[in-house]
């Protein structure tokens, strides 16, 4: 059934309560989301359809350093040159960021940040990295404001907060300076955002630095957290359903200590014929939602209203790989699955 299944459900909707916005028609006077996930997730599509139908943003949340290959993101953009940019998924660093990415620059680097859907000020913290002290990055934005960024403590990941007009330019001061990510908004914020990865397992996070979530959380007030992991889990001939729970269920952890307030949902994946144990993992998804006392929902509820893998793949929304879905596809998701929240939250 395509029906969220709420555990506890007076629990749940303590503190949640609807707040209305003269302004902007908003439901929330300030809300935010973060969605952790795969491939499904990769190219926004989905979470941008959850964006417009949730509601009115006006602010980004957590964006990585910049965003590899294969992936984009709906809010921001990026124009980079001369930055070498790893990911957790296929790469090794000690402290990578949350979300597993780092831009290490090179040769004067410089990227340019663009905002595709918002406008006007921001408060924008930088995270930086680098070995020695002093000054490593120049800030450029859209008024013309100049500011530097300083390392204050060797070989730390830091923060350096400004008010910004988009689009901004950070230029490198010195080889080997890293960029880990960026946090946009405003008061009352009003955003969601992803740590996506195509290929990625559900232990993924398990890559990221041990401050990771305390750190990168800050100042960021998630109300709700949305965890879409299970396809390539699934697809592994030698499926642990025991590793997947535990895998699942410290990322769970990792979520509450960081923003203990948060309501937490897991998304189980679409049916593809090509992931033989999808539906192990979506009983797996269900049982972990019971015994954490978190909500789930079953893509594949959705699609059966519609036939299913077979009757989404004659609609023209499955791709050709039999794995992943259409921009269209995602898109149904992300709205059927905001306005399932918007009746409950």
């Amino acid at each position: 059934m395509s029906k969220l299944i709420t555990i506890l459900m007076a629990a749940l909707l303590c503190g949640c309560a609807a707040r209305g916005d003269a302004a902007g028609g908003a439901p929330y006077a300030g809300y935010g989301v973060k969605f952790f996930g795969d491939s499904h997730l990769g190219s926004d599509a989905l979470i941008d359809a959850f964006r417009r139908n949730f509601f009115v943003q006006n602010s980004v949340g957590f964006v990585p350093a910049m965003m590899p290959r294969y992936h984009a993101n709906e809010n921001v953009s990026f124009k980079q040159k001369g930055f070498e940019v790893i990911s957790s998924r296929t790469e090794q660093d000690p402290d990578f960021p949350l979300c597993g990415v780092i831009a290490t620059a090179k040769n004067g680097a410089s990227v340019q940040i663009e905002l595709k859907q918002l406008s006007g000020d921001f408060e924008v913290e930088i995270l930086h990295k680098d070995a020695q002290a002093g000054e490593i990055f120049k800030v450029r934005d859209a008024s013309g404001k100049s500011l530097y960024i300083s390392q204050e403590k060797e070989g730390a990941w830091e923060y350096s907060r400004f008010r910004l007009s988009f689009p901004i330019t950070i230029t490198a001061l010195r080889d080997g300076a890293k960029l880990g990510g960026y946090k946009i908004y405003r008061k009352n914020a009003r955003f969601a955002d992803s740590c996506a990865s195509n290929g990625a397992f559900s232990n993924i996070y398990e890559k990221w630095g041990t401050g990771a979530f305390n750190r990168d959380f800050a100042k960021l007030k998630y109300n709700l957290v949305i965890i879409a992991y299970g396809t390539n889990d699934a697809m592994d001939p030698h499926f642990d359903e025991q590793k997947f729970y535990q895998s699942i269920r410290g990322l769970i952890h990792s979520v509450r200590s960081a923003s203990p307030g948060a309501k937490i949902l897991l998304v189980a994946p679409p049916r593809s014929p090509k992931v033989p144990s999808a539906a192990r993992a979506s009983a797996v998804l269900a049982k972990l939602a019971r015994d954490e006392r978190a909500m789930f929902y079953d893509v594949a509820g959705l699609m059966n209203e519609d036939g299913g893998w077979s009757g989404w793949r004659s609609m023209g929304l499955v791709r050709p790989d039999e794995i992943h879905l259409q921009k269209a596809g995602y898109e149904r998701i992300g709205a059927a699955l905001a306005g399932q929240l918007r009746s409950r939250l």
